[in-house]
């Protein structure tokens, strides 16, 4: 080989490096941000949370005294474990999307990668 072939392929193997860890520094930057992203929404759902404990639920019921009487009465409840189950349940929902869309992320990620 000459050495003006060896230097059009060196020239032509730079190129690509560069091209190469361009394209890789880009989907790093993508893939940071998302990661952020996720992390910050998590964060938001945990300070959430914990503000939501910190918090006393009321709940006021109306309901019959015995069932079939037109007394009714009025229920105060500071603690309901039924409300408590549904709020958990939803927090607990709300954290796997989160997480599911930080792996969709990551597959999409290594897919381009």
């Amino acid at each position: 080989m000459s050495d003006s072939s060896v230097q059009i392929a060196t020239v032509v193997i730079s190129v690509a490096a560069l091209l190469f860890s361009t394209t890789a520094a880009f989907w790093a930057l993508v893939y940071n941000r998302r990661q952020a992203r996720a992390v910050a929404q998590a964060d938001a759902l945990t300070e959430k949370a914990q503000r939501e404990q910190a918090e006393p639920y009321v709940i006021v019921d109306i309901r019959p005294r015995v069932p079939g009487s037109s007394l009714l009465v009025l229920a105060v409840e500071t603690e309901s474990t039924e409300w408590s189950a549904h709020q958990i349940a939803n927090h607990l929902k709300r954290s796997a999307d989160a997480q599911e869309g930080q792996s969709r992320s990551v597959e999409a990620l290594s897919r381009q990668i």
